[in-house]
C-alpha cells in the first residue's frame, strides 16, 4: 500500500502562509499547526483585517486554491484540481468553478449572475433548478416555461440537432429548435389519466389502462369498449364492444361483435358479415339473410324480404300487389334526354328472366340475331313454350287470342252509328295486296292502306296506323246493315210469293 506524506491541517496551511507573508524566506512546520483566529491569505490582506465572521479569507486579485495531487504510482489517481474565482484577464467573466487542471476542464462553473436556488440539493436528495423546494428527483421552476434542452452540437461526428421539452399554462410541448422550431407533439392541461398508455407488452392505448390489442382507443360512450382496436393479430376494428375482437383484416362492428362491414386479407368484402360466401356480400341486420351477393365467379344475386302496405288492386285477372320497387336505377342528372339505363351484353343472345317461385312459372325476353323473343315457360317437363313472340320487323306470333280492352266502363263520348253509312263507305275503301318494304317479297297481305280509312272514318289515332279493333268495328257495323238489308229483301219475296 502506498503511505503519503502526512498532511498538514488548514490552520498549519494558513499559519504557514501567513508567516510566508512576513518573510521571503519559507518557514516549514514538522507539526500541526492550530490558529485560534481566522485566516487571511492574499497579497491584498491587511494588519487589522476585518473577518466578521470569515474563518479562512483569500483576498487578492488572483483567486485560486489548486488541490495539487503528487501521487506518482500509476496505480493511484493523480488528477489535479482548483478551485477558481473569475477570469484573471481584463474584461473576464465572474464566476465561481471547479477546474480539471490536468485536461484543461471546466465541469462546474457558477456564472455571477445566477439567481437564488439556480442550483439547489435538499437533504432528500432532490435536485432543484430555481427552487429550494425540490418535490421530485430534479424539480425546474422558472417564472415562463421551464424547459430542458437536448442539444447534439456535431462535435462527435453526428449532425447537429437540438431539442426542448418544455411546459407553460397552455401545454407540454416538445420543440423542434433546429427545424424553424416546429412542435411536434403537445399535451394541453387537463388531458385525461391514460390519454396515452403503454402497456409493459408494448401495447399502446389511448384513454385506457388496459388495450386489449397493439393498438386500442377507448370509446367515448364507454371506456371498456373500442372506438378503434387493432388486436394482436394485426386486424382493425372500429365500434368494437369489449369482449369481441374484430373478425377481419379491418372490421366496422354494430353491437354484439357483429360486422357492419368487413374486408377480409383476400379483399373479399361483407357488410353485416365478416365472413362474406363472394367477393361481396350483404348480409341482414341478424345475419340470417343474404341480400346481395357477387361470388367468386362473378355471378351476382339480389334479394329482399322487405313488405310494404303500397299496394293497389287491379281490374281482371292481373296480379297486383305492393308497387314499391326492390331495385330503382335513376337518372338523376335532370339533362333532360333520355339514355340507356339498363344494358344486357353477351356474346350470344341476352336473357332476362322473370319467376313466381309459388307456381313455378318462369317468363324470359330474349334477343335474337332476326327477333325479338318473349317467351313463356312452364317446368313441368324442362321444356320452353312459346306463346309469343315479336319480330324486328314489327310481326307478332301468338299461340293463344289477342284480346283489345273493349270494356264499357273504360269508355267515354258513346255514339251509334249509321250501318248503312257504314257500309256504303266500305263500298268506297280500296283494298289491296302488298309486302312491306325490305320484308320477304313472298309474304304478301291484303287491306286496305291507313290513308284511306281513317278519311273514310276518322278512326284511330293518326293516318299511319289502324286499330284491329275499329277494323272490327266497321266490318260489324257494315254487317249489320247488310243483315238489315238482307231481312228486307226476304220480306219483298216472301211478299210477292204470297199474291
Amino acid at each position: 500500500m502506498k503511505v503519503k506524506n502526512k498532511i498538514l491541517s488548514v490552520s498549519t496551511i494558513a499559519t504557514l502562509s501567513f508567516l510566508a507573508s512576513q518573510s521571503t524566506a519559507d518557514q516549514v512546520f514538522n507539526d500541526e499547526v492550530i490558529i485560534v483566529a481566522s485566516l487571511c491569505v492574499g497579497v491584498d490582506c491587511v494588519n487589522g483585517e476585518n473577518f466578521n465572521f470569515d474563518t479562512v479569507r483569500l483576498k487578492e486579485n488572483n483567486l485560486r486554491i489548486k488541490f495539487q495531487d503528487t501521487s506518482s504510482t500509476s496505480s493511484f489517481p493523480s488528477v489535479d484540481w482548483q478551485l477558481t474565482a473569475n477570469d484573471s484577464g481584463n474584461g473576464g467573466q465572474n464566476y465561481f468553478a471547479i477546474d480539471n487542471v490536468d485536461s484543461s476542464q471546466t465541469p462546474f462553473k457558477v456564472a455571477s449572475g445566477a439567481k437564488t436556488n439556480a442550483l439547489y440539493i435538499a437533504d432528500s436528495s432532490f435536485v432543484g433548478l430555481g427552487t429550494s423546494a425540490p418535490s421530485v428527483n430534479l424539480h425546474l421552476k422558472s417564472g415562463n416555461s421551464p424547459a430542458l434542452r437536448l442539444e447534439q452540437d456535431g462535435s462527435s461526428g453526428f449532425s447537429a440537432q437540438t431539442w426542448d421539452v418544455a411546459g407553460n399554462e397552455t401545454n407540454f410541448f416538445v420543440r423542434d429548435v433546429s427545424n424553424a422550431s416546429r412542435i411536434p407533439f403537445k399535451i394541453v392541461p387537463g388531458a385525461p389519466s391514460n390519454s396515452i398508455f403503454v402497456a409493459n407488452d408494448g401495447d399502446i392505448g389511448f384513454e385506457t389502462s388496459t388495450p386489449d390489442g397493439i393498438f386500442d382507443i377507448a370509446h367515448p360512450a364507454d371506456v371498456n369498449d373500442h372506438a378503434v382496436l387493432v388486436s394482436s393479430t394485426g386486424n382493425f376494428g372500429i365500434n368494437v364492444e369489449n369482449g369481441f375482437l374484430p373478425s377481419a383484416l379491418f372490421d366496422v362492428q354494430t353491437f354484439n361483435g357483429l360486422s357492419g362491414l368487413a374486408v377480409k386479407s383476400d379483399g373479399s368484402v361483407g357488410v353485416g358479415t365478416s365472413s362474406p360466401t363472394g367477393r361481396f356480400e350483404v348480409m341482414s341486420l341478424d345475419a340470417n339473410s343474404s341480400y346481395f351477393n357477387i361470388s367468386n365467379n362473378g355471378v351476382s344475386e339480389f334479394k329482399s324480404a322487405f313488405v310494404d302496405s303500397n299496394s293497389v288492386s287491379c281490374a281482371g285477372s292481373i296480379p297486383c300487389g305492393a308497387f314499391s320497387p326492390l331495385m330503382t336505377v335513376e337518372d338523376i342528372s335532370n339533362s333532360g334526354s333520355g339514355r340507356m339505363l339498363l344494358k344486357l351484353k353477351n356474346s350470344a343472345p341476352s336473357w332476362l328472366g322473370f319467376e313466381n317461385t309459388t307456381s313455378n312459372e318462369q317468363w324470359f325476353i330474349a334477343n335474337s340475331p332476326s327477333a325479338l323473343n318473349f317467351a313463356f315457360a312452364e317446368l313441368d317437363n324442362g321444356g320452353l313454350t312459346v306463346p309469343l313472340q315479336l319480330y324486328n320487323n314489327g310481326d307478332v306470333k301468338m299461340a293463344g287470342t289477342l284480346y283489345a280492352n273493349s270494356s264499357k266502363y273504360l269508355k267515354e263520348n258513346i255514339s251509334e252509328v249509321s250501318f248503312n253509312e257504314i257500309l256504303e263507305s266500305v263500298q268506297s275503301l280500296p283494298v289491296y295486296t302488298w309486302n312491306y318494304i325490305g320484308k320477304d317479297q313472298e309474304a304478301r297481305h291484303i287491306g286496305p292502306m291507313a290513308q284511306d280509312f281513317y278519311e273514310l272514318f276518322g278512326l284511330g289515332r293518326d293516318d299511319e296506323h289502324i286499330s284491329s279493333l275499329d277494323v272490327n268495328g266497321v266490318s260489324l257495323a257494315a254487317i249489320q246493315a247488310l243483315y238489315a238489308r238482307i231481312k228486307e229483301l226476304e220480306k219483298q219475296v216472301n211478299s210477292l210469293k204470297n199474291e
